[in-house]
């Protein structure tokens, strides 16, 4: 499962997100006694243990987007990617309850707010990459939706922790009181809020008493390891996912705040020749190299998380691959066609959002910019499937549509930013 990632790199080398080679890795295995007749990868779909490392994975992803991430990106986000995440959230979300509420008919409210909900997301990875590739990374519209798509994130897991919290107290949405559902959103809102007061309040201080006792790096790994590990548990203990709780505090947390630990050894090298008194540097060059070690400082933080996630995060994708039934999706194929109408309400649902970004930038590009949904649109299938509020049919469904819009944006993005330069 951990060589799959190796598989996944094919597919970057056709410019194909290495996400979706893993997933397609794990729905060969998946299905690997449908296609052979052997079943030796059966036992893998039922292991617990690698269900348990799933889980952690899943949770440490998250922490990592949330640290990619920060609450002043948020904060000084214009009004107009504001709009643009808004419409990017609650378009799709009315659109896949609808379409599925009309191919579907006779399900409960939660599994359509649910599937709704698992088609508002956007993935910032694959659209920053994207960007990148083209070099457009510092454009206008690449700008703006990495602001969209950051606090997409933020209303896509409040609405997640909302959402299954009805799941997990009676699953008839009918059934909750207004009372209720205001208590789920405000969880999650006082959870973000928390998180914030960790960050902002006592981190910084906690930062320093831990470095105090060894400020090796070591130590920091498992310091900001433990502190995602610890909200994500605090946010089950209220009743809400794990991930919403490993994605706010990784949200809240700034490199600043780890700045009494030491830095890698090759930072610390680099500073010490580039002010060291003989060092011949003029005055612009030296401007640069110390802006270059301040930034791969702050990103050391993201860097030690990375180590890990590149690792233990194949694996998530990779069981989730599995997890697709390809036989029932031969033996129903009424379930394929809902995966396209969905997925063809996913792109519509997102690409309306570039409407709303405003005059001087070219709404097309925003609104295909937003449609990937990648891992997080995987999130969301696994944590229905794990509630059983999505079959195995619908959890099929959603994983088409995050395939299919993850191959469709880049490409359509590509031609797009190709063609304007």
């Amino acid at each position: 499962m951990v060589l799959a990632r190796a598989f996944a790199s094919l597919f970057k080398l056709i410019n194909i997100p290495a996400v979706l080679g893993c997933i397609t890795a794990g729905i060969v295995a998946g299905n690997f006694a449908l296609m052979t007749g052997l079943d030796w990868l059966e036992p893998i779909k039922t292991t617990e243990f690698i269900r348990i490392i799933a889980e952690y994975a899943v949770v440490l992803l998250l922490f990592k987007i949330g640290l990619e991430s920060n609450i002043e990106d948020i904060m000084s986000v214009g009004l107009r990617s504001l709009a643009v995440a808004i419409v990017g959230v609650v378009a799709p979300m009315v659109l896949g309850y609808v379409t599925l509420a009309v191919l579907m008919p006779g399900q409960s409210d939660v599994v359509y707010l649910f599937f709704g909900a698992a088609l508002s997301a956007t993935s910032i990875a694959i659209t920053t990459r994207t960007f990148e590739d083209l070099g457009q990374k510092d454009s206008t519209e690449s700008i703006m939706v990495r602001s969209a798509a950051v606090i997409d994130d933020v209303l896509g897991l409040v609405i997640l922790a909302f959402v299954s919290s009805l799941a997990a107290t009676s699953g008839d949405a009918e059934a909750v009181g207004i009372g209720s559902m205001f208590v789920i959103i405000a969880k999650a809102i006082l959870l973000f809020a928390v998180a914030i007061l960790f960050g902002q309040s006592i981190a910084p201080g906690l930062s320093y008493w831990v470095s105090r006792l060894e400020d090796s790096l070591e130590m920091k790994a498992a310091f900001v390891m433990g502190i995602g590990i610890v909200f994500a548990v605090l946010a089950y203990s209220v009743g809400l996912e794990m991930i919403v709780g490993a994605y706010a505090v990784g949200l809240a947390l700034d490199p600043v705040h780890f700045r009494y630990f030491k830095e890698p050894e090759a930072i610390m090298e680099l500073r010490e020749r580039l002010f060291h008194n003989d060092t011949k540097c003029e005055k612009e060059s030296r401007r640069i190299l110390e802006a270059t070690i301040n930034k791969h400082s702050d990103k050391h933080i993201e860097d030690l998380i990375h180590g890990f996630v590149i690792f233990i995060v194949p694996v998530f994708f990779f069981y989730t691959g599995m997890q697709v039934d390809l036989a029932s999706l031969v033996a129903n194929p009424t379930i394929l066609s809902i995966a396209l109408a969905v997925s063809v309400a996913a792109i519509v649902g997102k690409y309306v959002s570039g409407w709303a970004a405003g005059p001087g930038v070219d709404k097309n590009t925003v609104g295909w910019a937003m449609v990937p949904r990648g891992e997080v649109g995987i999130v969301f299938a696994n944590v229905g499937l794990s509630l059983g509020v999505l079959s195995a049919d619908l959890f099929a469904t959603v994983i088409i549509m995050v395939i299919v819009t993850t191959f469709a944006a880049p490409i359509v993005l590509a031609y797009r930013l190709s063609h304007k330069s």
